[in-house]
């Protein structure tokens, strides 16, 4: 199998005529094992199919940036915030800024942004992709930043699949910047579409661009301004803590993807991504106290769940004997409360 999936790569990159679009549809054929000629009219619905999911994909786009914004606008939210402020070196607060003055910073500085990127960055299907940018941007160099995102997409799919379900491309100098999704790598042989899977790899793609465009370190004084180096404002932030929860490479995961669940900013996103998923549960409330603080039991018997571990692939690096330093950190990235969490589990059911 690997003598033929090295010869499948060699072969795709011999292919220098080709455009990037079209080598990423040869590496999602290759993923999904649509490779021979007779699979060639199944591949071609793939790709209908696949065009189609546009409008599924701008709906729960549209839904997840709620979702991700009411994660950091609510009482404990702010509350999380203040704790966070004492704890590291923020930009416009000192060790004598009262909760208040804290407070302040954050509803005029870091909510405002937040929510302008939430609401402004453009989410593109890569195997239809259109245009992502306004007028100001000619539709040429549009189309270079597709381009680009094209290629990271097909180098990222030589490797684990769920690395290329998505990304945020993001162009310092501009200042601008767009989620990328790869339906392909959402769909099975069928072509249908799992809608869950999506609507994750969406919210966690949405935490990146909060992330990142908001700057590479914490400011001096306004509270918010673009990365100039693309690098994660919280990410950053949490750089120390990251280090302090993570294991050693474990010996059934490559260095290379090590390396990648290591990186701040995957770690930021994908915690973020799972306490949003425990807010959102049917249980929510046996994984937070009265306070919106997590419950470490509830949160070891997650963590240590097969399922888990098999959707959330940055358990596998998570050190589950610093668990009170892994829920200090998820407490820290955006407590719950609970009166959300009564709302959220009566609007599920």
């Amino acid at each position: 199998m690997k003598q033929i999936l090295d010869n499948w790569n060699q072969f795709i990159s011999e292919q220098k005529s080709i455009s990037r679009q079209q080598k990423l549809d040869l590496f999602a054929r290759e993923k999904l094992d649509l490779n021979s000629i007779k699979d060639d009219k199944r591949w071609e619905l793939i790709k209908k199919r696949a065009a189609k999911y546009t409008s599924t994909i701008q709906k729960l786009a549209d839904s997840s940036r709620k979702v991700v914004y009411n994660t950091y606008d609510s009482t404990l939210g702010e509350k999380s915030f203040i704790a966070m402020a004492r704890q590291k070196s923020l930009g416009g607060i000192s060790s004598e800024s009262t909760d208040e003055e804290i407070l302040q910073v954050y509803k005029k500085s870091y909510l405002p942004a937040i929510k302008k990127t939430l609401d402004s960055v453009p989410v593109v299907n890569m195997s239809s992709p259109s245009l992502p940018f306004g007028k100001e941007y000619s539709e040429q160099s549009q189309k270079n930043i597709i381009d680009q995102g094209l290629e990271f997409a097909s180098q990222a799919s030589k490797g684990a699949g769920s690395m290329a379900n998505g990304f945020f491309s993001f162009f310092p100098s501009a200042g601008v910047g767009y989620i990328g999704i790869v339906p392909y790598f959402l769909m099975d042989k069928q072509g249908k579409l799992d809608l869950a899977s999506l609507r994750e790899t969406i919210i966690e793609e949405l935490v990146h661009a909060v992330d990142v465009t908001m700057g590479g370190t914490p400011p001096e004084s306004s509270g918010v301004q673009p990365s100039a180096t693309g690098e994660g404002f919280f990410a950053n932030i949490f750089s120390g803590d990251i280090e302090k929860i993570s294991t050693e490479k474990p010996k059934n995961i490559p260095q290379a993807f090590y390396d990648y669940l290591k990186n701040p900013k995957e770690v930021y996103a994908k915690l973020k991504r799972i306490k949003i998923e425990l807010q959102r549960r049917g249980d929510a409330e046996l994984f937070f106290d009265k306070d919106g603080k997590i419950n470490l039991e509830s949160l070891k018997q997650y963590l240590e769940n097969p399922s888990n571990k098999e959707r959330h692939l940055i358990i596998h690096i998570l050190n589950i004997q610093k668990l009170g330093d892994i829920g200090d950190v998820l407490n820290q990235i955006a407590r719950v409360s609970p009166q959300n969490v009564s709302q959220k589990t009566s609007q599920m059911a």
